[in-house]
């Protein structure tokens, strides 16, 4: 199956990489309908969320690092589309 065949791609590309992390976001769907309902109407933007969390995580690592530089006051951070 496309989900599983996809997962295991992720992990042997993470496994070879070495220590980064890898995002995941797959739409598993059985109908054009149910993937156009997960890509922007009434589930929300799968998409968009599994990208968001990408963003969020690398923004993460790079505060993390040793010798990570402090981010400039008014510096916008990343958030959830709708969040307040």
């Amino acid at each position: 199956y496309v989900a599983g065949e996809a997962a295991h791609g992720l992990a042997a590309a993470a496994a070879e990489a070495g220590p980064v992390a890898v995002s995941f976001g797959v739409l598993t769907t059985d109908t054009i309908e149910q993937a156009l309902e997960r890509a922007g109407t009434k589930a929300g933007n799968k998409g968009f969320d599994a990208a968001l969390a990408a963003i969020e995580l690398a923004t993460l690592y790079r505060a993390l690092a040793p010798d990570a530089p402090t981010a400039p006051e008014g510096t916008p951070r990343t958030r959830r589309r709708g969040a307040p």
